[in-house]
């Protein structure tokens, strides 16, 4: 098990085309389709996980309620977190940066955008 990206989204079809990316890279993907899931994921996997993108809008626990819950965890380390949203209010953003968050990408989203956050935030190989 090597290496992995966190996909956080509660649309299916926006993982599977981000997870089409990553593998590309060579990366693992672990999906979670909201924050709670994403959180508990993240508790079993953290070793492995260099980075997540997380969506702000979803049921049960949204991406901000999931990075301020990461961002308290004292036994976990912070992973580095790539918003993906359609949400570009100054607010989120400046919430989401409060709570740790690395980089922010307004969906639709392009592919070179997804690259260019792997590549910024990819281990040494």
């Amino acid at each position: 098990m090597g290496q992995a990206v966190m996909i956080v989204d509660d649309s299916k079809t926006i993982r599977v085309q981000i997870k089409h990316v990553i593998k590309t890279q060579g990366f693992d993907v672990i999906e979670a389709s909201n924050g709670a899931e994403a959180v508990e994921l993240y508790k079993t996997h953290h070793d492995r996980v260099f980075m997540m993108f997380l969506d702000i809008n979803m049921p049960v626990m949204n991406g901000l309620e999931a990075l301020e819950a990461l961002s308290k965890d004292e036994s976990l380390s912070m992973p580095n977190v790539v918003v993906l949203t359609t949400e570009d209010s100054a607010s989120y953003v400046e919430q989401a940066k409060n709570f740790g968050a690395k980089g922010w990408i307004v969906k639709p989203y392009n592919t070179e955008k997804l690259l260019s956050a792997i590549k910024r935030f990819a281990p040494a190989a």
